[in-house]
């Protein structure tokens, strides 16, 4: 009797046992045609075994592929990656199949210990990652460069061989099991993390297939992580400084200092700078990251925000179409209508997005050449004296040199309930400084690590006071944390999972495993689904992952209702 071990791209955690027929010549790494219950699927075979306890199997009915479509490394690092990010095996599998290449081409690395695992950490503050990857790849075909943007590529000037020799985030399942040498442009980028399910972190991936496949790895960035910083200060990276130029010290404008007389949100220095811009046919660039005009709409008579039909938020006014855009769907509203609580439509809008600052602007400068640049525009507008922009704006590193770069209001950003929230500020005005000469930031908040570390020109400073908050505040790289997140139409179904995913953490967990009272997700509602949230932390991530699966596996009642689950969100 031969028996196949057989997994599926589903969130079903053991195996299935099937019959190889005498007829078939079945493998490991195979995918094969079976019946799942009433279902013809396609499941993976990642073992095979002479005998089983299981009665009335059910026979393979015939393979899918001629070859296997994944060797005992693959199958290692899939089960790594299922483990850590608390995705079943065949979910893993699935993930790895879809961004690879048919048929399965041979593996580039050597079997022979030709290879000696490294990684290696480029600092490059100014931005200027150009000269660091020519003196990686010269003389090399053996590479393959991770970039978190499809813009990228051009801003790095690669040659025809480096561009050849470039993809994004799901391409590097392919180069794994092929390229010795793996390097990470901008690790920290956010557009890294896989935004469905499994909700993978790709410089973990990364990292997590070195240990499989042994290749080396470089990882180049303005602004590292606080977990690759950890890593290097821990020694368990190499770590190069590359020798930025001397760039002129960032100007922190206290907001606090000035009292507008107009409505306004640009402070006089930023104004002064403008004036002196425009008159030398210098260029100047606003950064804002909310487009459209106005952020949040209020009915005066009795205080209740407008909105979004779909979504528990507030909905964006966007002049330029008339209309209320939601950010988080495809909501579109022409007018606000009456107020729902009260009945009166007397609604004032609230807020600075863009297309509020270039009607300000307008009104300062009459005669300057102002343009706008957001998310949906397909291109920088090729001739501007000031541009306002969202954060969509620092894709154009390389190309776009200005005299002065406004963040406008970093506080936004670093008001976040988010434990990044800190990094993704300061970050935010060192990849903005990488667009000008100059860069201004205006804020409330002089005295945040953050913006103090701007002040000084002082990373080490920003990253020391960065990991001793998280270490204190529980955050990662020194804890973490797992959203477990139930969505459905009817809120009270997604409640009531949510609520059965507490009771069992609860009843389950080890005293080392901190856990959150079930609540509604921020946002609570998205596209008509309701969303509820528990949270489990702790200092390791593959015991906390493996109670949030067995877990899953106990909960009842979950056809209605989709859960997620996010490592460190």
């Amino acid at each position: 009797m031969r028996i196949a071990k057989v997994v599926f791209d589903l969130p079903l955690e053991e195996p299935f046992d099937y019959l190889i027929p005498e007829d078939l010549i079945v493998l490991v790494g195979m995918r094969v045609k079976v019946s799942l219950g009433t279902r013809p699927m396609v499941g993976f075979v990642v073992r095979l075994e002479p005998h089983t306890t299981v009665a009335n199997l059910k026979a393979i009915k015939a393979i899918k592929d001629p070859v296997s479509l994944f060797d005992g490394k693959d199958l290692n690092f899939a089960r790594r990656f299922a483990n850590y990010y608390g995705c079943s095996l065949g979910e893993a599998l699935g993930v790895m199949l879809r961004h690879r290449r048919q048929p399965p081409r041979p593996a580039l690395i050597p079997t022979a210990p030709a290879i000696s695992p490294s990684t290696h950490l480029y600092h490059c503050p100014d931005g200027n990652y150009t000269p660091i990857l020519n003196d990686l790849t010269r003389g090399r075909t053996d590479y393959f460069i991770l970039v978190p943007d499809a813009f990228l590529p051009e801003s790095l000037s690669l040659s025809a061989e480096q561009r050849a020799r470039t993809g994004l985030r799901s391409q590097m399942f392919e180069a794994f099991a092929r390229e010795p040498f793996i390097i990470m442009v901008d690790e920290d980028n956010g557009l890294y993390k896989q935004e469905q399910s499994p909700r993978y972190e790709t410089r973990q991936l990364v990292l997590m297939a070195q240990a499989v496949y042994g290749f080396k790895v470089a990882f180049i960035g303005a602004t590292p992580s606080v977990e690759v910083m950890q890593a290097v200060k821990e020694g368990a990276a190499g770590y190069t400084l590359a020798v930025a130029p001397a760039l002129p010290k960032p100007m922190i404008v206290d907001l606090s200092q000035y009292k507008f007389i107009e409505k306004g949100i640009l402070s006089p220095p930023v104004r002064s700078a403008l004036q002196a811009n425009l008159q030398a046919a210098k260029q100047t660039i606003i950064v804002l990251n909310r487009k459209g005009s106005f952020s949040v709409t209020r009915c005066s008579g009795c205080g209740h925000i407008l909105k979004c039909p779909r979504c528990d938020c507030a909905i964006t006014y966007v002049r330029r179409a008339k209309e209320f855009q939601c950010r988080h769907c495809t909501a579109h509203l022409k007018e606000a209508g009456e107020c729902p609580e009260c009945g009166k439509p007397s609604w004032r809008s609230y807020g600075f997005g863009v297309e509020h600052i270039q009607k300000e602007l307008a009104g300062l400068f009459p005669t300057a050449r102002i343009a706008s640049f957001v998310r949906e525009d397909k291109a920088i507008p090729p001739a501007f004296e000031v541009l306002i922009a969202t954060q969509v704006v620092l894709r154009f590193k390389g190309r776009l040199k200005a005299e002065h770069i406004v963040v406008a209001d970093i506080d936004a950003t670093l008001s976040r309930a988010d434990m990044r929230s800190s990094f993704r500020a300061w970050s935010l005005a060192m990849h903005a400084r990488c667009l000008a000469r100059h860069l201004i930031v205006q804020t409330r908040n002089p005295t945040h690590h953050a913006i103090s570390a701007l002040a000084a020109d002082d990373a080490g400073l920003f990253y020391a006071e960065e990991m001793r908050l998280r270490r204190e505040l529980k955050f990662s790289p020194f804890f973490h944390w797992v959203a477990v997140v139930a969505r459905a139409k009817v809120e009270k179904t997604a409640q009531s999972v949510i609520n059965d995913v507490y009771n069992i953490l609860l009843k389950n967990k080890a005293e080392a495993i901190s856990l959150t009272t079930s609540e509604p997700d921020i946002p609570a509602k998205v596209r008509d689904r309701y969303r509820f949230r528990v949270m489990a932390g702790a200092t390791a991530v593959l015991p906390l992952m493996a109670l949030i699966k067995q877990t899953l596996q106990e909960v009842k009642n979950r056809s209605a209702v989709i859960v997620t689950v996010n490592l460190d969100p």
